[in-house]
């Protein structure tokens, strides 16, 4: 039985969470509080839908982004349990024509080293997602557009985020097997489970889809396009899993029962459960970057932290400023979690093995903050009735000045830097189709009502203006507000990000250089016409 302490702090819980969705203009949020399998604590904020006014409940859908990374590592446990792939074996074993940047890697690379975010190669989500989530890339090329992806970091030694790892197991576990990502995951966890509102699939005749949407300068609301990585898109396995609160308490309530029962019982599988090898996907595979007194670590799937200490690391949080510490004066425990983002999504879950519970958060906005990360770690030192505990509502009024702020700061830096005193050269020398080295991806630069404009992929719905910043250089710069309406993630691209430029022979250019890499922002990718 839940104490009446216990349910009084959680209630109490709904009032700062409130705030914070206030003073960060959050449409609608959604969280419960489980505890050996029984909800404590179930609550449903705002409006899924803002202009009819629709709340969420139990059964409503959101896209729960990269938290899919957790199952599609069950997945491949449940997969290797059967004989089928062996999860130390180079994926080279299962995709012959798999090849990296620095070949030296592409006979070692493991699936082990793809789930744990180990292989030290740059991620690419700045070219493959478009505005209003648009997909950009097809899957059938993420074997070459992978082995383009350079290393920032080194082998089996440096966490570097990667989604492109994950797509790459999920092609692994569809070759073994001869089955579809979304069948695989249907057939061994959804549907064993009894999980029936959970796929890769929307489901677009479903009238309980929550909405998408992003927050704006004034904390009023654009919609903007549902997440539509999953079934059969590249990314499936990397974020396009689609659940909801009940069926999530399900899962993690089977998931986390397996994770205590496997290390207790010192085996790799629990009697009645789905899941196997839950100790090798929780175990600590890299470590995070940085210095840490305490375990700061990523498993398969799963993140972990100890308290007292920081539990956002791979949250959108970091973009906007340092994570808060968590859980000043608890004991020590590990906390086992995910956050998940995409343009109009964030999620997050904590899981905390010690105690047998685990707290979900799912939201349909992409705020000037992560707040599902701020709700999720406001329940948990709620939970744990920390005493010093931290202001979550004057931690989110200083996030989202920060956020909101991100674009004039990158306009300043940008004109701090220009040199004014230059003119460009005739629009028509630039104009033209320049494409990457496996010539994949395609910057079209046209010209519109007397201006320039670039086309990702030469699509009219991905045309952004080009004005002319320095010599042959030129911005795409935009405003807060337009960024937002064009449902693109903002905080985290520095100046360097908005600038074009292009390079050639007597004024005849054939080379465009952008530095859309954030890992590699001081090294610009080249696009040849």
């Amino acid at each position: 039985m839940v104490s009446n302490t216990k349910k009084q702090r959680l209630e109490e819980a709904d009032l700062v969470i409130e705030e914070i969705m206030s003073v960060t203009g959050t449409p609608a949020i959604s969280y419960t509080v489980v505890q050996h399998g029984k909800t404590l604590h179930t609550r449903h904020l705002g409006y899924r839908d803002v202009s009819a006014g629709l709340q969420a409940n139990d059964q409503t859908r959101f896209s729960i982004n990269s938290m899919s990374k957790s199952l599609v590592s069950a997945l491949a446990g449940i997969i290797a349990a059967s004989g089928s792939v062996d999860l130390n074996a180079p994926v080279k074993k299962y995709l012959p024509d798999f090849v990296c940047y620095d070949s030296r890697l592409s006979d070692q690379i493991t699936l082990v080293d793809l789930l744990s975010h180990r292989t030290g190669i740059t991620n690419y989500d700045q070219i493959w997602l478009g505005s209003h989530n648009a997909v950009l890339i097809d899957r059938d090329q993420v074997i070459q557009t992978f082995a383009t992806l350079k290393p920032c970091g080194r082998f089996r030694d440096s966490f570097v985020y990667n989604n492109w790892g994950y797509e790459l197991v999920g092609m692994v576990l569809e070759k073994v097997t001869g089955k579809d990502l979304d069948i695989l995951l249907q057939e061994h966890i959804f549907e064993p489970l009894g999980l029936t509102r959970t796929s890769t699939d929307w489901n677009f005749d479903d009238s309980n889809n929550a909405k998408a949407y992003f927050v704006m300068q004034d904390l009023s609301v654009t919609e903007v396009g549902r997440p539509t990585i999953g079934k059969g898109t590249v990314m499936e396995a990397a974020g396009g899993v689609k659940s909801t609160i009940e069926d999530l308490t399900v899962l993690y309530s089977e998931y986390l029962h397996a994770i205590i029962s496997q290390f207790e019982s010192r085996s790799d599988s629990t009697n009645g459960s789905v899941f196997r090898h839950c100790r090798d996907i929780v175990t600590s595979h890299s470590r995070f970057p940085g210095p840490s007194l305490r375990e700061q670590g990523y498993g398969l799937g799963l993140a972990r932290g100890q308290l007292p200490g920081q539990l956002g690391r791979v949250s959108l949080t970091h973009a906007v400023g340092p994570e808060p510490f968590v859980g000043r004066d608890s004991e020590p425990k590990l906390v086992l979690y995910h956050h998940g983002a995409m343009p109009g999504s964030t999620t997050c879950v904590h899981l905390l093995p010690e105690e047998n519970v685990f707290i979900i958060v799912l939201q349909n906005s992409s705020s000037p903050l992560d707040t599902a990360d701020f709700v999720s770690q406001c329940l948990l030192e709620k939970f744990l009735d920390t005493k010093t505990p931290n202001n979550y509502k004057q931690l989110s009024q200083a996030y989202a000045q920060q956020g909101l702020g991100h674009q004039e700061r990158v306009r300043q830096k940008l004109e701090e830097k220009r040199n004014s005193n230059t003119t460009p050269k005739k629009l028509q020398a630039y104009i033209g189709k320049y494409w990457n080295d496996i010539h994949n991806f395609c910057i079209e630069v046209c010209e519109a009502d007397g201006k320039l404009q670039m086309r990702l992929q030469g699509l009219e719905s991905e045309a952004f203006a080009l004005n002319h910043y320095e010599n042959d250089t030129f911005t795409w710069w935009m405003p807060h507000d337009e960024v937002a309406r064009r449902g693109r993630f903002i905080a985290g691209y520095d100046a360097s990000y908005y600038l074009i430029t292009f390079s050639g022979k007597d004024d005849e250019f054939d080379t465009l250089h952008w530095a859309w890499d954030s890992n590699l922002a001081d090294e610009a990718s080249l696009f040849k016409k």
